[in-house]
């Protein structure tokens, strides 16, 4: 439920509508599910979905550290088709991020779920729809034009995705920076680190992957997010590692909305 006070401004309501269409237009197993939305007499707004019991990724990383190379690479290879069903109905996620990546048990491991396409872009839309002059999303995890306020496709949610995996992988962020300006600077002007530098076992091959996916220019990433999941998947799948497995457990009072303090904005440009 989301009260009416919150949802005073026609602008969120359309965004709030926007989430539920796009959602449930995708049936896709790994994204979350939508049953129904809409609006009750005091103006509330409410929406049903299913009822995930688990982890996102960024309580996971808080409480446990970096995953196994196995542990990441279901993890890429369950978000990576995620997205593409996404980006195949013609939408790009625009804030994937440790907290939109939601881990359910299952027998042997894990599964996979998308949230939040809050503030997804259909990308068959007239650009103007989308307002001039601000930029929406996660800093940490944006892609450079999206830092910039350009139009982005399903390229920055590659990028976004790439930074996602960085820190599952090495348990480092990919980008350093606190505020807002240095995080423009840094991910605009340095290099990405490699993960060779972080995991002395790490192959050439995965600095390749990441190198492709973190690339400035769009024009030099992988188009499909999937086949680019699935062929680091398979290098993460070649190394051998020492961690314990993920254990996907559920808290006692699991809500708290802790999102390892990336919170999703919407900025002046």
């Amino acid at each position: 439920m989301i009260k009416s006070e919150i949802y005073n401004q026609e602008a969120m309501r359309l965004r709030f509508e926007r989430e539920a269409r796009a959602v449930a237009r995708i049936e896709h197993p790994g994204v979350v599910a939508i049953f129904d939305y809409g609006e009750i007499e005091d103006g509330s707004l409410y929406i049903v979905m299913e009822w995930l019991r688990g982890l996102d990724l960024a309580r996971v990383l808080q409480l446990q550290g970096a995953g196994r190379p196995r542990d990441v690479a279901a993890l890429l290879r369950q978000a990576g088709a995620a997205l593409e069903a996404a980006h195949r109905s013609q939408l790009v996620h625009r804030d994937i991020k440790p907290a939109n990546i939601f881990l359910t048990a299952a027998p042997g491991g894990f599964v996979v779920k998308i949230l939040d396409f809050g503030v997804a872009k259909e990308l068959s839309r007239d650009a103007k729809a989308t307002q001039t002059g601000f930029i929406i999303g996660t800093p940490r995890f944006m892609s450079p034009e999206q830092l910039l306020g350009k139009p982005v496709d399903a390229r920055s949610d590659i990028y976004s995705l790439a930074a996602v995996v960085f820190q599952a992988l090495t348990g480092e962020r990919l980008v350093r920076a606190e505020d807002f300006a240095q995080v423009l600077v840094e991910v605009i002007n340095q290099e990405p680190p490699r993960v060779s530098a972080i995991l002395a076992q790490a192959p050439k091959e995965l600095d390749q992957l990441f190198g492709q996916a973190l690339a400035k220019d769009a024009d030099q990433r992988p188009e499909n997010v999937e086949e680019w999941a699935i062929e680091l998947a398979d290098a993460l799948a070649k190394l051998r590692g020492d961690r314990q497995s993920w254990r996907i457990e559920v808290e006692p009072e699991a809500d708290n909305g802790l999102d390892d303090g990336e919170e999703t904005h919407v900025f002046p440009h």
